[in-house]
């Protein structure tokens, strides 16, 4: 996509601005356009036949992008009930004391805020061309979006977008409420920076003329900041430029060559985007083949484990270095060491760690130890449940005796 952005915002009133006469059936902006009235404006958006005389018969209806509403009768409702909210202003009273009161929202109070945004593209282009149509209704969302943040961030509401598909150029309208306040020139950039210059210009005692010419200067500051922003966010990926030829005073040639720039540099970032997110990915799948190395590797060392206590195990009570201990008064039943054991402490002590892993390997593989079960019960050696669950811990294990009588008794004397 090649060009450069368009983007606008503009406020408008229960009432509309007044006629300058009685032969006025609207009233004109200082710029010469129609100051329409918040109704009128939602006219326009859904294309009643008064309000959209300008269209091009026979394209598709609006495409409305749901916000906090999702037709433009909600949208219509809404609106009115934001216009009549009612405002507390202080007063002084005959006595000189203070005091407020509630008034209704002033009929020509900014009661809706509405931003449009414009691609350099031409609507029957993106009809006929599918992929270019997703393109720019996928760059008018990211549009949306952007704008979205920004007025849920000043206070405001996003109540819907809507995309129009029946003029020149394809574009989205952007509208927003203030359910709570009402007024939404807190939502303009401009109008809430001059809005706070004037009023430290006040606190300062300058002069008006002074504070006018302070409350412009910020209000035009705000809105270029307003432009940057959307560019660097939404329109400098897509390829589009800052600002048209006229504001640079370009050539065609240059012109054209600054659009091909630009959009070289779009597919660049695409690019290098592209390249960051594989080799996110593959750095993703790396780890996780490293993770189950480590856990087969884990998983091996706990079987070699296993079948090396579950043989010395078996081949101990067929030696008869261990025997099986039946119950008595003062012992539970058991293993002991048998007539072939060696009578070496040395060799007795490393035998009896060897039996404590053969009830592990038998209850479930862990061959390390719990302090605190080793120090609470007699019987030492027993393993845990700490690091899994498990029935070696002696706490909270749950023993099933097998048919087995050495199977059992070795499982239970580990």
């Amino acid at each position: 996509m090649s060009g450069y952005q368009f983007a606008h915002m503009e406020l408008y009133s229960a009432k509309g601005k007044s006629a300058a006469g009685p032969e006025d059936h609207h009233a004109k902006r200082k710029n010469g356009q129609r100051a329409w009235t918040a109704q009128e404006i939602i006219d326009e958006l859904e294309r009643l036949e008064h309000a959209s005389r300008h269209v091009i018969r026979g394209r598709p209806a609006p495409e409305i992008i749901p916000g906090d509403v999702d037709n433009f009768p909600d949208l219509r409702a809404a609106q009115i009930a934001a216009a009549s909210i009612k405002e507390s202003f202080p007063y002084t009273k005959k006595d000189g004391s203070k005091a407020t009161r509630q008034r209704k929202l002033r009929a020509d109070a900014p009661s809706i805020y509405a931003s449009v945004v414009s691609l350099p593209v031409r609507t029957e282009h993106a009809l006929a061309d599918d992929e270019l149509r997703a393109q720019s209704v996928a760059l008018l969302n990211k549009s949306i979006e952007h704008e979205k943040k920004r007025i849920e961030k000043a206070g405001g509401r996003f109540m819907m977008g809507v995309i129009h598909w029946d003029e020149e150029h394809l574009h989205a309208h952007i509208i927003a409420l203030d359910p709570v306040r009402g007024r939404v020139k807190h939502l303009h950039p401009g109008h809430a920076a001059k809005d706070d210059l004037i009023q430290e210009g006040k606190d300062r005692k300058l002069s008006k003329k002074e504070v006018n010419k302070l409350g412009n200067r910020a209000y035009c500051d705000a809105m270029r900041a307003w432009q940057d922003d959307f560019h660097s966010a939404v329109f400098q990926k897509a390829g589009l430029l800052r600002y048209g030829p006229r504001r640079g005073r370009l050539t065609r040639a240059e012109y054209r060559r600054a659009k091909e720039s630009a959009m070289m540099r779009a597919a660049d970032e695409e690019w290098r985007s592209e390249i960051e997110s594989a080799m996110a990915s593959a750095e993703e799948m790396k780890e996780a083949a490293a993770e189950e190395i480590e856990r087969g590797r884990t998983m091996r060392a706990t079987a070699t484990e296993r079948v090396e206590a579950l043989e010395f195990g078996t081949a101990s009570v067929l030696s008869q270095e261990i025997v099986y201990r039946p119950k008595k008064k003062e012992k539970p039943e058991g293993l002991a060491f048998g007539p072939n054991a060696p009578s070496s402490k040395k060799e007795r002590t490393k035998i009896a760690g060897k039996r404590a892993k053969v009830g592990d390997a038998l209850r479930g593989g862990i061959s390390w130890r719990c302090s605190d079960a080793v120090n609470s019960l007699v019987r030492k050696g027993y393993a845990t449940c700490q690091r899994l669950p498990s029935p070696n811990c002696p706490i909270h294990r749950v023993f099933h005796p097998t048919h087995s009588r050495t199977f059992y008794a070795m499982a239970r004397a580990s």
